[in-house]
């Protein structure tokens, strides 16, 4: 099902681990809200990240072995990664180029960058050990 893009309305969206579904419902949405179920999983979950073209990013764990990184875009989810690396941690910003964590399973991890369909790693940047930011003209810190 493909929801509407809505530019000047509110959306809060929700990313759901199967346990909490029933606990929601819509009547609990404040006013001027729409509540979008984007995924139920029964994976772990990080903090999503939105930005203003309403593009959301995640991240599933089913550790020991995977994290993946997800994009929901106009209705749509794409798994951006999917190989045997954590993948964590993902940011987005307004051009919709995603930056998050990668590497083994504990840190130090490097910096992985998916822009325009195609997934990159920063040479010889720092190490990074919890997590990135991701500003419009794409400097990170």
């Amino acid at each position: 099902m493909r929801w509407p893009r809505r530019r000047n309305g509110i959306h809060a969206f929700f990313l759901l681990s199967i346990a909490l579904v029933p606990a929601l419902t819509p009547a609990q949405t404040p006013p001027g809200y729409e509540m979008v179920v984007l995924r139920t999983t029964d994976a772990g979950l990080s903090p999503a990240n939105i930005n203003n073209q309403s593009q959301v990013v995640w991240s599933e764990a089913y550790p020991p072995t995977t994290n993946n990184v997800f994009l929901w875009d106009d209705g749509e989810i794409v798994q951006i990664t999917d190989d045997t690396f954590y993948d964590g941690r993902p940011v987005i910003n307004n051009s919709g180029t995603i930056a998050w964590i990668r590497g083994a399973w504990s840190p130090p991890w490097e910096v992985a960058i998916y822009q325009d369909g195609v997934i990159s790693t920063i040479p010889d940047a720092p190490t990074v050990e919890i997590s990135v930011a991701l500003n419009d003209n794409g400097w990170m810190v």
